[in-house]
């Protein structure tokens, strides 16, 4: 025969209580996230395999964040590359004309020194302490200006030939100096190479280090740009080295102009002097352009990434969703249904504590 009291009818109606609560707590939680409480209680054995999916939907999720970087990193240096070539282009169109006259030269030296310190500016590109153009040696500032290496060699190269001055120059020997070949200095032993393009030019050798007068006076950087993984297979070179060479014979150009004293030389000298600087200049420009081209090729590689990468998503995404979601709709109708069930069973409490052995009766 079973026994009735005032404490066995509460006990039981607080029991009642804390498993509907527990139950409204889950209820709660899947309705606001559309996910089962407690995933591993109710997929058993295929936990594995949500959880699997979850860590593959984060590292898509990471990678197509990475991607956004890539692509800012990639526009942002494009845009750095267009700013150069407009400088070159408006100061190419002044070159022939503008050693015409004494004081259209005084102009085009000092703009080929403006436009030479705007170079060095664009290719210390910064971004938040990281330098873009400075290859896989972003904490170091890549580009510096070597003018003085220039004036100083050009002065040798002078001196050697025989000329007191720059007014006095041989332009035969100046012409050798700018060719391909250079112009050798017989008198010593061995013969000693002048040769302008050698104070731009960068070696490497067989170990991979870098040298020449363009690392020791014009740049910190190295050649070998950074790299990036834009998916699971496929990694792009996310940057462009400052010792491109598209650089380095715009950087040419804007020297001959400023700093081998271009004021002081005859009509005729200084016009040979502006035809090679034309031809260096038209050289880099066609480099940046082609440059700016394969930089074009990469951002159409990362948004083809970014394309694969958001179809793999919503698969994964789709998959464990079928593993641990809930219906949104059913959801919301066991939330209330279980939210009715305590607000009863609070009132049958009540009533419950207002008995007595006697009401029972």
């Amino acid at each position: 025969m079973s026994s009735i009291s005032s404490l066995s009818l509460g006990n039981a109606s607080r029991a009642s209580i804390q498993r509907i609560q527990s139950a409204l707590k889950d209820a709660t939680t899947e309705a606001g996230s559309l996910r089962h409480a407690d995933v591993g209680r109710t997929l058993g054995q295929v936990t594995g395999n949500a959880v699997s999916y979850r860590a593959q939907d984060t590292s898509i999720s990471r990678m197509l964040e990475s991607n956004k970087l890539v692509t800012a990193r990639l526009e942002l240096t494009d845009d750095t590359m267009e700013s150069i070539y407009k400088s070159a282009e408006s100061f190419s169109g002044s070159l022939i004309t503008g050693v015409a006259t004494s004081s259209g030269t005084s102009t085009l030296v000092a703009n080929a020194a403006t436009n030479l310190q705007q170079l060095v500016g664009s290719l210390n590109l910064n971004v938040e302490g990281q330098y873009y153009m400075a290859g896989t040696m972003s904490d170091v500032m890549p580009a510096k200006d070597g003018s003085a290496d220039v004036k100083a060699k050009f002065a040798a190269f002078l001196t050697a030939s025989g000329a007191s001055g720059v007014d006095t120059v041989d332009p035969a020997k100046l012409s050798a100096y700018f060719s391909d070949t250079g112009w050798t200095d017989g008198s010593t032993v061995p013969p000693t190479l002048y040769r302008f393009d050698d104070l731009f030019d960068v070696q490497t050798d067989a170990s991979g280090v870098e040298s020449g007068a363009w690392k020791d006076n014009w740049s910190n950087a190295n050649s070998d740009a950074a790299q990036s993984r834009i998916s699971k297979s496929e990694t792009i070179a996310s940057s462009v080295s400052a010792n491109e060479a598209a650089f380095r014979k715009v950087a040419s150009a804007y020297a001959m102009i400023s700093s081998l004293g271009l004021e002081t030389m005859n009509e005729g000298v200084r016009s040979a002097v502006a035809t090679e600087a034309t031809k260096r200049l038209k050289a880099g420009m066609d480099e940046i352009t082609a440059l700016r081209s394969d930089v074009g090729m990469r951002l159409g590689r990362v948004e083809a990434a970014n394309a694969s990468l958001t179809q793999q998503k919503d698969v994964v995404s789709a998959a464990f969703q079928r593993l641990e979601g809930v219906d949104e709709t059913e959801a919301a109708l066991r939330l209330n249904s279980l939210k009715t069930q305590l607000e009863t069973a609070y009132a049958v409490t009540g009533k419950l504590q207002g008995l007595s052995l006697l009401n029972y009766l």
